[in-house]
C-alpha cells in the first residue's frame, strides 16, 4: 500500500469488537514502534501497547471508545517542538496500524490521563499528549459514533486555496504545486483536533514553510502542535516515497505574519 493509499484508508474508529490482539499483529506493531526513526526535531517519545483488562477499569475514555482491548500510549519530555515530534511519531504508528488492517483513533483529551499515565509510568518532566485505541473494528459504527463524525464533519477538508500558497502568498492548486502536489494533498487529508486543519503551507522554491492558525481560542495550542506533527509526517512520508529526503529546520522566512511560523522542510 502506498503512502497516499494508507492516508486515504485511515479513519477514526471508536467502536471495536472486544477481540484482543493476536500475537503476530502485536509483535509486528511493537517491532515498528521500536524501530521508528527519531522525529524531525530530536525529541524522542516512548510508546507502549497496553491491554485493557477487567481489572483496569480506571483506564477510561468517557464513553468515546467502545470495545477496545488495546491502546497505544506514550510520553515525551516537555521541550521545544516536543508536541510536534510526538504527533509526527504517533501518526506514523497509526499509519502502520492502518496498513495492517487495524483501527485507531486519536485521543487528545477524552481519556483518563492520570490512569493511563500511571500505566505507562510517567516520569518527572514527561507529558502524555495523546493516545489511541488500536485493534479490530466493528464495521457498523454506533449511532453515537456516526453522530460525532457528523458533528465535526469528519470527512470534510478545507479547499486548497485556503491551505497552500506560494512565496507571494497566492493560492496554489494541484498543478502549480508541481512535485509537491501529492504531499500537499496528503497533508490536507490528515486528521486534526475538531477537524480544525490548522496547517498552512508556503512553497518557496525548494523549501516548504509550515505555518499554523490558532485553534478555538485563536492561539497556537497544544492540540494544534500535535496536528502540525501529523502534517509533518504526511508530508515527509510522501516526499520520501518519491525519493526526496529533505531536512527540517526552524528559520522563519518572515513571508507572512498572518499565521504562526512553525518549521521549514528543505529539498
Amino acid at each position: 500500500m502506498s503512502v497516499s493509499e494508507t492516508i486515504r484508508t485511515r479513519s477514526s474508529w471508536r467502536t471495536y469488537n472486544n477481540k484482543p490482539f493476536n500475537r503476530d499483529d502485536l509483535l509486528e506493531l511493537e517491532k515498528f514502534i521500536s524501530s521508528d526513526p527519531t522525529p524531525p526535531f530530536g525529541n524522542t517519545p516512548r510508546f507502549k501497547i497496553i491491554e485493557k483488562t477487567p481489572e483496569s477499569r480506571q483506564l477510561g475514555t468517557y464513553g468515546f471508545i467502545h470495545g477496545a482491548t488495546n491502546f497505544i500510549i506514550g510520553a515525551i519530555s516537555d521541550a521545544h517542538m516536543a508536541l510536534q515530534d510526538y504527533g509526527y511519531s504517533l501518526e506514523r504508528i497509526i499509519l502502520r496500524a492502518t496498513e495492517m488492517g487495524l483501527g485507531t483513533c486519536w485521543l487528545g483529551g477524552t481519556f483518563t490521563r492520570s490512569a493511563f499515565s500511571e500505566e505507562l509510568g510517567l516520569a518527572e518532566g514527561e507529558v502524555m499528549p495523546a493516545i489511541t485505541p488500536v485493534g479490530y473494528v466493528k464495521k457498523d459504527r454506533r449511532l453515537v459514533e456516526r453522530a460525532m463524525r457528523w458533528a465535526v464533519k469528519a470527512k470534510e477538508r478545507k479547499p486548497w486555496k485556503e491551505l497552500f500558497f506560494d512565496s507571494f502568498m497566492s493560492p496554489l492548486d494541484l498543478d502549480t504545486a508541481g512535485v509537491y502536489g501529492e504531499a500537499f494533498e496528503n497533508v490536507r487529508l490528515g486528521p486534526s483536533a475538531h477537524n480544525g486543519q490548522p496547517w498552512r503551507l508556503v512553497l518557496d522554491e525548494d523549501k516548504v514553510h509550515f505555518y499554523a492558525t490558532g485553534g478555538r481560542n485563536k492561539t497556537y495550542s497544544s492540540m494544534q502542535r500535535l496536528d502540525m506533527g501529523i502534517a509533518f509526517s504526511h508530508f515527509e512520508l510522501t516526499m520520501r516515497e518519491k525519493g526526496a529526503i529533505g531536512e527540517w529546520s526552524i528559520s522563519n522566512p518572515e513571508i507572512t505574519d498572518s499565521f504562526e511560523y512553525v518549521a521549514t522542510w528543505s529539498n
